[in-house]
């Protein structure tokens, strides 16, 4: 019923500041402005306003009000764009060259002499280049950088040109923390909150017109965009026909390695991943149906590469295993259709398809063709919209659209599916098979209706309100399933886990053994996570100027509804797995976590409530002349909430339970109790899947978890079509989120010392030094025996700390005179204990226990302190365009680790269980990896051919042939100290050395003709 309220009153605030007033751009659109004078400066009142472009369906009109203002919004991005201002009794003004990109307004002032016959003045000018309206922070990936720079042509070398990012993190997220907009729809994945276009499969590349990255300061209009948000603005047709074919290739000849052949067998390791061979042909083709009415454009695009394997050949148990090939075969479609209904009413409708069949898809110098997966996804991304220019005042738009993703990823031909999941944790070598074979469904809904009203005129300046209502259902799917269960951890090429660690003799307190059986079912559909969510929010903003100050004021209301679909979990068919759980746990919890179990429908997961996200920017014309701007942005946001959030708290989901294993019968494989006998390793119970314990999973209480955001900026036109802009960024997560121990008696949170000291008992100790790394005295705490049930429950943390903050220097010269430059150098800090590497929902389990929180406060994983990027382009002699990438990236945190194990003499008089726990031995951060250096280039040469152009092109990815090795550099290993605060024990380091080998220089030739 609260929810039932909840979701009333905010449609009923949402609908009554629609009747109220409403404003501004489409999401995938952008805007002139300006004001039209006479000779003395007096503002003309009545000119008639025409916009044309090749871009734009028609043409847009409008009328200067009593100031001589006029607005031309909803324009789609785009050159050449022209204004043709008329009056009685004045030349007529055409002012030419006007360049529109995504999301930004351009002030055109205009200036008309008195005149009586009906003269036509051209004026043509550069188009202005900082928008002094806007108070968001954005890049615009503009249609010249993506034909012309040597990118991948994937959606994440999107990114590469933007400032502070690190692949797909900016300023610090997770990888996985982005937010994606497509043709005004959102594209996210469900469950992970992954960009769901051109990621796991390729995209319609030579289609994408322009894209806005929106890193901080986005309006309300905007949601998931807490770690910055791509805008993607995909191509239309136009009046003429158009079309271009393409084709790109390189072999394993065109690739060169730094290291040589001799070199790279001494260190036993496999050539870098180049590919054998690849291709890239795509066809693409575009016109109109109907002039000035209906357009068409779309494209095939067939993907095909055979990359080198880099897994490094060993011998295991007898078997060799030598290094092999990955096919990535890829088809994708796209087509897009746009209209224009009525004079004042236009559309869209695009649909984007793509496809793999990939019968190795992972790499890794430990990873065995057995343990690979075979992956097929197919995804599918669909948007339209729907605009009403009601007047000249007003506009209505609706957008619809979504995705669908289907995965599936099995074994590959040379596993054994019968067997288990091998781990040596010592060499770091996986085989035997995949592990549970896995499949995804994915389907998302979104829509949106928004109006949008401008007023003059009113509390001393103009205003233009947009307010709107939005829907958004989700659904994500992840099954899992195997025949035998079982991950099985060898170490260093023993099947005896902890005997070999221990002079290859039963280990007194841990066994022989390390295994790990999940709790799964043997067959597709019989266990599997399932969340779904329905979101509803709303949105207000006005841009409100006076003279030359506009004021950005808005928020946003979101109330989302989530639950899981009651199931059943299918019973494990290994004797042993079965066995194991009828004598360990249904004596006291009452289940056999093996077997089958039926599940009811989970509602109402998550207590979300409504969150209310407040907007405020402020953007100064400092000289009055457009050239210079001051903006500020301040901003609450609600994190991503992808179902992973709470569907993982439902009890199907992936779970398992690892053992101490005693051969008693010493035949080398587990056999049934009492047989053989188990021990739960690490003290972890089967209570959350226990009859209705899920409904106690999420604290009743929690709070969505937010990022605060400040963002100053000063962005100036040095000179024609070059802005240079300085920043400053900070963002602060608060309510932060994460899976910590709770006890249902006492209703009592125990995850840290201090929390709970009687449960936690501390143990000093000095872990010994090795190698470079000196010796430390830590403060770990072990598990008293005295303590309840092990039990996670989701809350918010207010121990966690997450925390960014950068001095960013920005430039960019767009196209123009035959050449672009772009670039910016970011010096930053991220720091905190909340580590998070691909979305916040995986970092769930970070404070698990009290030693979660030892020397856990520092540099998080994307701390970069100094990131460079420089990219551009150039007309050389001999009409040959020059273009290039260069970044420069700090390498990445780390620090030493170790697994102490508390002392048996010790854990017995402080009545402590005999359970190892591992801590950071030093800060994150102590140490950094190498960093990141690289350029690319590419020369290209067009040639005037019938009625279009072709072009030959040769880049060179890596030109200074830069290299990565992989090194096993952090000892970690076991610590059995002897006693209390000495440094007797025994320290079993882990497996140290080169690892891998990564880096080439490729060369790739490619022909493509544009008409």
């Amino acid at each position: 019923m609260k929810d039932s309220k909840n979701f009333l009153a905010l449609v009923f605030c949402v609908l009554f500041l629609i009747n109220f007033s409403l404003r501004a751009q489409e999401l995938q659109t952008g805007a002139i402005r300006g004001k039209v004078v006479d000779e003395s400066g007096q503002p003309l009142p009545g000119v008639s306003i025409t916009v044309t472009g090749p871009a734009l369906l028609g043409k847009a009109t409008a009328v200067t009000n009593e100031e001589g203002m006029y607005r031309v919004p909803s324009l789609p991005p785009g050159r050449d764009y022209e204004i043709r201002a008329e009056l009685e009794g004045f030349e007529i003004i055409v002012r030419k060259g006007i360049i529109i990109n995504v999301g930004a307004v351009v002030i055109i002032d205009l200036q008309m002499k008195p005149s009586t016959l009906k003269e036509e003045i051209t004026v043509t000018a550069e188009s202005p280049t900082v928008d002094v309206v806007k108070s968001t922070k954005s890049n615009i990936v503009t249609s010249e950088i993506l034909t012309s720079l040597p990118l991948s042509r994937s959606f994440g070398s999107i990114l590469t040109v933007a400032p502070g990012a690190v692949g797909t993190s900016i300023y610090g997220s997770g990888r996985g923390e982005i937010g994606a907009i497509i043709e005004g729809i959102q594209a996210n994945d469900p469950d992970q909150n992954a960009v769901a276009i051109g990621t796991d499969v390729g995209m319609a590349w030579d289609m994408v017109e322009e894209v806005e990255i929106v890193t901080s300061g986005s309006s309300a209009e905007y949601y998931n965009t807490t770690f910055g948000q791509t805008v993607m603005v995909m191509k239309s047709g136009s009046n003429r026909l158009s079309g271009e074919f393409s084709f790109y290739y390189t072999n394993e000849h065109l690739c060169q390695i730094h290291l040589p052949e001799p070199d790279l067998a001494t260190l036993n390791l496999a050539k870098p991943s180049i590919p054998v061979y690849s291709y890239d042909a795509s066809a693409a083709v575009g016109g109109p149906i109907i002039k000035d009415k209906f357009w068409y454009m779309g494209e095939f695009r067939y993907i095909n590469s055979k990359y080198t394997g880099n897994f490094r050949p060993t011998v295991i148990a007898g078997k060799r295993y030598d290094n092999y090939d990955r096919v990535f075969p890829n088809y994708i479609g796209y087509l897009k259709l746009s209209f224009q209904l009525a004079k004042n009413i236009r559309g869209t409708a695009m649909a984007h398809y793509s496809m793999q069949d990939v019968p190795y898809y992972y790499s890794g110098w430990y990873l065995t063709n057995e343990a690979n997966k075979h992956n097929k996804p197919r995804r599918l991304n669909y948007a339209s919209t729907i605009t009403w220019f009601v007047d000249n005042n007003t506009i209505l738009n609706l957008r619809a659209g979504g995705l669908y993703f289907k995965w599936t990823g099995t074994n590959t031909k040379e596993a054994n599916p019968d067997g288990p999941h091998f781990i040596d944790s010592y060499t770091g070598y996986v085989w035997g098979n995949t592990g549970p074979e896995e499949y995804t469904w994915k389907p998302k809904v979104n829509v949106v209706l928004s109006l949008t009203k401008f007023i003059d005129d009113f509390i001393g300046g103009s205003h233009e309100i947009k307010a709107g209502i939005e829907w958004e259902r989700n659904r994500g799917d992840w099954g899992f399933y195997m025949k035998q269960p079982l991950f099985w951890y060898y170490y260093d090429g023993s099947p005896y886990y902890w005997r070999a660690q221990n002079n290859g003799v039963t280990d007194p307190i841990y066994g022989d053994g390390l295994l790990e059986y999940l709790a799964i079912g043997t067959k597709y559909g019989s266990s599997y996570e399932c969340g779904i969510t329905s979101r509803i929010g709303g949105f207000i903003q006005d841009s409100f100027t006076i003279k030359r100050l506009t004021l950005n004021i808005g928020f946003r209301l979101d109330h989302l509804k989530a639950w899981s679909p009651g199931r059943t979990k299918g019973a494990a068919s290994d004797p042993v797995a079965l066995a194991i759980g009828e004598t360990y746990f249904k004596p006291i919890y009452g289940i056999n976590p093996y077997d089958e179990i039926k599940y009811d429908t989970w509602d109402n997961a998550f207590p979300y409530g409504v969150f209310f996200s407040p907007r405020l920017g402020l953007t100064y014309d400092i000289f009055g002349n457009h050239k210079t701007a001051f903006k500020i942005s301040l901003s609450r946001q609600a994190e991503p909430f992808p179902t992973g959030t709470f569907s993982s708290m439902y009890p199907l989901t992936w779970r398992s339970f690892t053992f101490n294993w005693w051969d008693l019968n010493n035949n080398g494989i587990p056999d049934k109790p009492p047989i053989d006998k188990y021990e739960e390793a690490y003290g972890e119970t089967p209570l959350a899947m226990v009859s209705d314990a899920y409904l106690k999973a999420i604290d009743p209480n929690v709070k969505v978890p937010y990022v605060d955001e400040l963002n100053l900026t000063l962005e100036h036109e040095l000179i024609p079509d070059l802005k240079v802009g300085i920043s400053y960024i900070t963002k602060k997560r608060g309510n932060i989120l994460a899976c910590v121990l709770w006890d249902e008696k006492t209703d009592r949170y125990w995850y840290s010392h201090e929390k709970a000291p009687e449960w936690w008992i501390p143990f000093k100790t000095i872990v010994p030094a090795y190698g470079i790394f000196p010796a430390r005295e830590v403060t770990l705490y072990f598990l008293s025996n005295n303590a309840p049930e092990q039990f996670l429950r989701l809350t918010n943390v207010p121990e966690a700390s997450w925390k960014y903050r950068s001095f960013e220097i920005n430039f960019n010269k767009r196209m123009s005179n035959g050449w672009q430059l772009g670039g910016s150098v970011n010096f930053s800090k991220n720091k905190g204990n909340y580590s998070v590497g691909w979305q916040s929902s995986f970092s769930f389990w970070n404070f698990s226990n009290a030693n979660s929180f030892v020397n856990a406060y520092g540099e998080l994983p994307y701390s970069r302190p100094v990131i460079v990027k420089l990219y551009g382009s150039f007309n050389l002699p001999y009409q040959i365009m020059f273009s290039f990438i260069f970044q420069h990236i700090d390498g990445s945190p780390w620090a030493r680790t170790v697994r102490v194990l508390p002392p048996a003499d010790w854990a017995a008089a402080h009545n402590v269980a005999m359970i190892g726990y591992t801590i950071n031995v030093e800060p994150p951060g102590t140490w950094r990896n190498e960093a990141y250096d690289n350029l690319d280039i590419r020369f290209e040469k067009d040639f005037n051919i019938g009625p279009g152009k072709l072009g030959l092109y040769m880049d060179v990815f890596n030109l200074l042939g830069a290299y990565t090795l992989t090194i096993s550099k952090n000892p970690g290993g076991t610590w059995r100290p002897a006693g209390e605060n000495t440094t007797k024990g025994t320290y079993t380091p882990g497996s140290l050395g080169l690892r891998g080998f990564s880096g080439s220089r490729q060369f790739r030739f490619s022909v493509l003709y544009r008409f």
